[in-house]
């Protein structure tokens, strides 16, 4: 079994205990995603930025609820974008968030301000506090002040995108 199937069967018990089937072949195309878009599904699965490197050989089981969102995405039609989804028009990623509160691993993103950004980050596992991680304002697109760590992205816990995007 390839890892990627791994993944997803971390998140089957949990979307079978909501009565939904599971089936991540179907609508996905993880077989011909380009090896740069499979290496960043990777890094999203681990919780780990663009701009450092992979770790783990296999995916861990405390990515469950990430894989459960992307099981999620997979069965309500969004469309694959490369390690990405996109649906109602918005491109979403969805990121390993480890338990840790939504502003940490917000702040824990720091990619580079050139890097492409998704609509939508679900960060499954994580917590919102709602607490800022910071209190000093950023900027954002052509602003003079450095953009915000996680870009202009809004970023979402899995309960907060299962309302928004009807998962």
């Amino acid at each position: 079994m390839r890892n990627q199937e791994k993944f997803y069967q971390l998140g089957r018990p949990t979307l079978e205990a909501e009565g939904k089937v599971f089936s991540p072949a179907s609508g996905d195309s993880l077989d011909t995603m380009e090896c740069d878009h499979l290496y960043d599904f990777r890094r999203d699965a681990e919780g780990v930025p663009y701009n450092r490197a992979a770790r783990k050989k296999e995916p861990a089981a405390e990515a469950a609820e990430a894989a459960f969102a992307h099981l999620l995405l997979i069965g309500s039609g969004a469309a694959r974008d490369g390690a990405w989804y996109v649906s109602g028009g918005r491109s979403i990623r969805i990121v390993h968030g480890s338990g840790r509160a939504l502003s940490t691993v917000r702040e824990h993103y720091n990619e580079p301000p050139t890097a492409r950004e998704a609509d939508i980050i679900v960060c499954a596992g994580a917590r919102d506090l709602g607490v800022p991680g910071s209190l000093i304002s950023s900027g954002r697109g052509a602003s003079v002040v450095r953009p915000a760590h996680g870009g202009g992205s809004r970023w979402l816990t899995l309960e907060q995108a299962r309302g928004e995007l009807g998962l």
